[in-house]
């Protein structure tokens, strides 16, 4: 039996599966699962109900099978959500500050360009907003990059002379309606419980794969690719932020739905089947361009069969698949990030086993490719390799108790403003929650 202090749960509502998982950080700063609950989401359309009532059992069965699995005495005090789907985009927003008599910049500019950006975010009563209509913004809110009076951007400009500096910053805009029916029905599977900390699923891979980057490091920078059910989630961490931290709206349930559509199977969970079991039908990313050489024959749950070619289902699967990675060489192009891009990029969530998909996105992205793994995670209990649709709950549970560090380092210690000597890094994440 374990306490439940200093224990989090995480709660990650994914189009295909809903994961629960009880963990604690050791000394060592390894994620260690204490408990683990998997349920099939059922009624979870990119990130939201569709079923309400069937979606709150699931989640329901996933938080008392991980309560159980970890021997807890009473529920997690800390609770942590994942936050992905239609629901949420991101959006940028800058503001710039004059350098007087063009000075060399400080910590305390970028705390002022940093701090008014909230002032955009939250305006005064009277005052317009720039967030959409019907929509708010997260509390997360993450830098960029800066510019100079020159146009160079940099992610650290301490040192820099300029007549001005501009912090360009990325908040969360989350619709008001569809994420208040998110939280109703996670605190009635919660029983009252209430989220402590929310955390968008691109923040979430880069805390799973990737140690907090310094200003020190060297660039260039990694990005990380998250393919779930529902939606593409990409993230470009950087020393003091994040260059992209976005959603793309295609994930392996559109797979499954031109596979559904195009060979008139009529059955989207036997569609999914086939996309989760490509390996064991000898099928890839990649079309072998082989006719009917190969012949796969499909089962249904009524007992029926169906033959379709091997080549026409990965020639669909490789079509689809194309355009996703096109569309983020596009977002990376768009995003100015190409030129900071490291040779080597991380792919995650359930698409990542899909047979040969590294293969097709380095040959659509000019990068090499391969799975990630989150780092320092003991998850030995429940799994002999931990599989890759857990990489956001892992980057989750690292969130939130990054989040929890800093709560409790302000209250202990007061505000920013009130602190010198600090890294830039250090100074951002103490502004933004992050």
């Amino acid at each position: 039996m374990k306490n439940s202090r200093d224990i989090f749960l995480g709660i990650d509502l994914g189009t295909s599966t809903i994961k629960a998982v009880v963990a604690r950080i050791l000394p060592d700063n390894t994620l260690e699962f204490l408990g683990n609950g998997e349920m099939p989401s059922l009624s979870m359309l990119k990130g939201e109900p569709d079923q309400p009532g069937i979606v709150i059992e699931q989640i329901f069965r996933a938080i008392q099978e991980a309560i159980r699995t970890a021997a807890l005495r009473e529920f997690p005090n800390r609770i942590a959500l994942a936050l992905s789907g239609g629901y949420m985009e991101t959006k940028s927003v800058s503001v710039s500050i004059d350098i007087p008599n063009s000075l060399p910049i400080t910590e305390a500019d970028c705390i002022t360009a940093g701090r008014s950006v909230y002032g955009k975010l939250q305006p005064a009563p009277g005052q317009p907003s720039i967030v959409p209509p019907g929509k708010f913004p997260l509390s997360t809110v993450v830098t960029r990059n800066f510019r100079l009076a020159d146009g160079r951007m940099l992610f650290s400009p301490i040192g820099q002379i300029s007549s001005t500096l501009t912090c360009e910053t990325l908040y969360f805009a989350l619709d008001y309606e569809r994420y208040n029916r998110i939280v109703a029905m996670l605190n009635t599977a919660l029983d009252g419980r209430h989220i402590d900390y929310t955390v968008p699923v691109p923040l979430a891979i880069s805390a799973a794969l990737c140690p907090p980057l310094t200003v020190e490091d060297n660039l260039p920078l990694p990005l990380l690719i998250d393919l779930g059910a529902g939606v593409t989630s990409l993230s470009m961490p950087t020393p003091g932020g994040y260059l992209m931290a976005e959603q793309i709206g295609i994930g392996c349930d559109h797979l499954a739905n031109d596979i559904n559509l195009v060979f008139g199977i009529n059955n989207i969970k036997t569609a999914r089947n086939i996309i989760q079991e490509l390996a064991n039908y000898r099928c890839t990313a990649v079309a072998a361009h082989d006719g009917d050489a190969r012949m796969l024959t499909i089962g249904f749950p009524d007992g029926n069969t169906m033959d379709l070619s091997a080549n026409d289902m990965e020639t669909v699967i490789e079509v689809r698949l194309k355009e996703l990675f096109q569309i983020i060489g596009q977002r990376l192009e768009a995003n100015q990030a190409y030129g900071w891009l490291d040779n080597e990029i991380l792919l995650s969530g359930d698409g990542a086993l899909i047979p040969r998909i590294c293969e097709l996105a380095g040959g659509i992205l000019h990068r090499k490719v391969r799975v990630g793994s989150p780092y320092q995670v003991d998850a030995t209990r429940f799994f002999d390799t931990l599989p890759p649709r857990y990489t956001t709950v892992c980057g989750l549970l690292r969130a939130a108790l990054r989040m929890q560090m800093l709560k409790e380092e302000k209250e202990q210690h007061g505000t920013v403003l009130d602190r010198v000597g600090r890294g830039l890094r250090d100074v951002w994440q103490a502004i933004f929650e992050w």
